[in-house]
């Protein structure tokens, strides 16, 4: 009979660095490798708070890298199989289910272009227009609303 898995050998720092390294499997996998059933490593988490903590941090960094995929996937046009069902009625009133499958192109999300290249490439991308005047040139101002507002009809018309 094999050694006997205890939830004290995997509340060591070690043992938590390596739930912590396994942050591409499920957890039913994290189970198998550690000897035990999930539902065993269930009440390990309600047990001990690290190693809960320990496979929150996964399961967040799972779910973080799920969201960046779908990100960088909506940045292009794809191609989605829909099926359509459709019911008929024949000529003897009979009616008949059918299923017919299309192709549709789901076009690329500009929003999600735009935050992927200001996100990955800030250098090259940024959100915010820069315009630097020269010293020889003349250089537009606006005028606060509440100063404009201020000023009398008559003297915005003298202006020049």
């Amino acid at each position: 009979m094999g050694k006997r898995v205890r939830i004290e050998d995997w509340e060591t720092p070690e043992g938590l660095a390596l739930l912590r390294s396994m942050a591409k499997l499920k957890l039913e996998e994290i189970a198998g490798i550690i000897g035990i059933s999930r539902t065993t490593l269930n009440k390990w988490c309600i047990r001990s708070e690290s190693i809960n903590d320990a496979l929150r941090q996964k399961l967040d960094e799972e779910t973080a890298r799920r969201v960046e995929k779908a990100v960088i996937e909506s940045c292009f046009d794809r191609k989605v199989k829909v099926k359509i069902r459709k019911q008929v009625v024949d000529r003897e009133g009979v009616v008949h289910d059918l299923e017919e499958v299309k192709e549709q192109v789901i076009p690329a999300d500009t929003r999600a272009q735009r935050f992927v290249l200001t996100n990955r490439s800030p250098g090259r991308w940024q959100e915010k227009v820069t315009v630097e005047a020269d010293a020889g040139e003349n250089v537009v101002s606006f005028i606060p609303v509440q100063e404009r507002m201020e000023t009398p009809a008559e003297d915005v018309s003298n202006r020049g």
